[in-house]
């Protein structure tokens, strides 16, 4: 038996058939991984009819598969599409129509018309991010970071009618939305527990974290002053000193957005402390070596649940060698030739090696 599936970057479907494969040892299933969609997986599917049809052997059939997979390419705009749709919501449908209808009048204005210079601060980073949605995901604070400029070009450019009927529509338009967050306070984070949203257990995590922050942080307190709080994420770190009112350290080698935390956590006076880190996942074993004991405990809450790791006497050394020099390694490698003006992470933990 041959499974083909779909990308696994796009689908859970080849986790699945492999999980369903170990849990049938000694049957002849082969999973084959396509790392491709629609007419590229179709491809391979006859390819591989046709070698079956010839009497092919499965070993040959399987590489088959594989001389197919090198030869075929998927190329997606998904992102893209994601993109234009979210900037159409943003500017919203009256404006993208008028400059639609009359883009002509409107491109001459743009070019004489003191205004045009509003439009054209919105145009241009907005047609950079365009090229990049090729190749990452926008993200919305990017978005409206200039979103602004066009609302102040337009009102220079539409006439006293075309603003009177944007006006008209985004009255119930806002509204709605209006109607719509209130709806989602008082209901959720319940809604997204349920249905479709349930599919992705994390997603109504990070709904709750959002919203019961004080609760959760209140649930902390218990284990302070012993405890220094934290957490394995810049994201989460940063809504619970919000609730906390206070900084919540951040631990492991994170990414590269949002590194603040490396400005104002000296991990070097945490030496011998006791640490208490919240994460969505339960696994918690890696960090357990840093410190001299460490114990694992839930944190439910609104009908889902967190996992602390309450660690005893924190291990400095350690965590310098280990998750400290992989940052200064690939954050903080900055060549000799380089001008350098002060650098916390230098001045506290000294160049990478």
């Amino acid at each position: 038996m041959l499974c083909f599936c779909v990308s696994s970057e796009i689908s859970a479907t080849y986790a699945a058939a492999v999980s369903t494969q170990q849990l049938m040892p000694g049957r002849d299933i082969h999973v084959v991984h396509t790392l491709n969609l629609t007419m590229g997986q179709g491809f391979m599917v006859l390819a591989v009819a046709e070698a079956a049809h010839a009497g092919k052997s499965i070993d040959e059939i399987l590489s088959l598969t594989e001389q197919v997979r090198k030869r075929s390419h998927m190329y997606a705009v998904l992102p893209t599409l994601k993109y234009l749709a979210i900037l159409v919501y943003l500017v919203t449908p009256p404006i993208v129509y008028y400059f639609v209808k009359q883009q002509r009048e409107l491109r001459h204005k743009l070019l004489n018309d003191r205004y045009g210079v509003f439009i054209g601060l919105f145009l241009i980073p907005y047609g950079l991010f365009l090229l990049l949605s090729f190749w990452v995901s926008i993200g919305l604070h990017w978005l409206f970071s200039f979103y602004p400029f066009i609302f102040l070009g337009i009102a220079g450019i539409f006439s006293q009618q075309q603003l009177r009927r944007s006006f008209y529509f985004m009255l119930p338009f806002t509204l709605l939305h209006i109607a719509l967050f209130g709806f989602l306070v008082v209901v959720s984070p319940g809604i997204f527990n349920t249905g479709i949203f349930k599919k992705d257990e994390n997603h109504y995590k990070d709904v709750v974290y959002s919203m019961y922050g004080k609760e959760i942080v209140q649930k902390l307190r218990v284990y302070q002053p012993e405890f220094i709080l934290a957490t394995d994420s810049y994201t989460e770190s940063a809504l619970l000193s919000y609730a906390a009112r206070e900084h919540i350290i951040v631990m492991g080698v994170g990414s590269h957005h949002a590194r603040q935390d490396d400005m104002i956590t000296d991990f070097r006076k945490l030496d011998g402390k006791n640490i208490l880190m919240v994460s969505y996942s339960p696994q918690l074993e890696k960090y357990q070596k840093y410190f001299e004991s460490a114990e694992s405990k839930p944190l439910p809450i609104a009908e889902t649940t967190y996992h602390m790791l309450l660690g005893r006497g924190f291990n400095y050394q350690l965590y310098r060698e280990t998750v400290i020099e992989q940052v200064l390694q690939r954050y903080y490698n900055i060549p000799d030739f380089l001008p350098v003006g002060r650098c916390n992470m230098h001045d506290w933990y000294g160049k990478p090696d």
